[in-house]
């Protein structure tokens, strides 16, 4: 399964939630590979260096989604089909990438890989124009409804202050059978800096034989905001294809 951490927005949690997509799949006993979308930026790759398998892809190409595309192709492609795949996208894919969606679902489907598609809105009017735009054209409407998420990010308010809750486009994804998560904030401010500057897994960080963070830092990371964090994506985690045994 590819999972895609799509949000036109830089700001709005997008790495964050491929950190935590990654730390839940390997929480699972899950083999994940990391498809970072934006060189210049490789936030994800450099807290999972060394644990993961990770593709550096420049993603971040308007005006030239040809090449992005390009790139796409060839990443999914190096990857073992029974390995899961994590895609952080950069801010603005959907400039370079919506366009092209069912070019990217056809690869994918060529290559062995279903996909679920999960998009970290932001607050405010722009941000939901953006967001039905890829529901109508673009990515988040090349794959089922059933297999997208709106991720709300608690840190940018509470959901019922976003635009896009209030429209009359979200009554119709979630009668079309599409999820909605609210994704916790990480708080207090001292926490947050102190997990976003660690590296590492994030379940590394909640355990205290490898945790970097102060003792009630690790206490409070990892009884309140990891387990939350975690159980807003796994509704969204796919089952591990099992190929059935014959006995002859």
């Amino acid at each position: 399964m590819i999972y895609v951490s799509h949000g036109d927005k830089g700001g709005v949690g997008k790495s964050m939630l491929s950190a935590v997509l990654i730390d839940y799949l390997l929480s699972q006993g899950r083999k994940v590979t990391l498809i970072e979308g934006d060189e210049g930026q490789p936030d994800v790759a450099l807290r999972y260096t060394r644990l993961i398998d990770i593709k550096l892809v420049n993603l971040n190409r308007a005006g030239d989604a040809e090449a992005a595309i390009m790139s796409w192709m060839s990443a999914i492609k190096a990857v073992n089909v029974e390995d899961d795949i994590v895609v952080n996208l950069p801010a603005a894919a959907g400039d370079t990438l919506d366009s092209m969606a069912d070019m990217m679902i056809e690869a994918a489907v060529e290559c062995g890989h279903d996909m679920t598609i999960m998009y970290s809105v932001g607050a405010y009017a722009t941000a939901a124009d953006m967001l039905e735009k890829s529901l109508k054209n673009g990515m988040m409407a090349s794959v089922p409804l059933s297999r997208t998420c709106i991720v709300y990010p608690d840190f940018l308010g509470k959901q019922e202050m976003f635009t896009f809750y209030k429209t009359d486009a979200r009554l119709d994804y979630i009668h079309g059978g599409g999820h909605e998560v609210v994704m916790p904030s990480l708080s207090p401010t001292s926490l947050a800096e102190a997990v976003f500057k660690a590296k590492g897994s994030f379940s590394a960080l909640a355990d205290k034989e490898t945790s970097t963070l102060e003792f009630g830092q690790r206490i409070f990371f990892s009884k309140k905001w990891l387990p939350a964090a975690h159980k807003c994506i796994a509704p969204m985690i796919a089952a591990p294809v099992v190929t059935a045994q014959v006995v002859v």
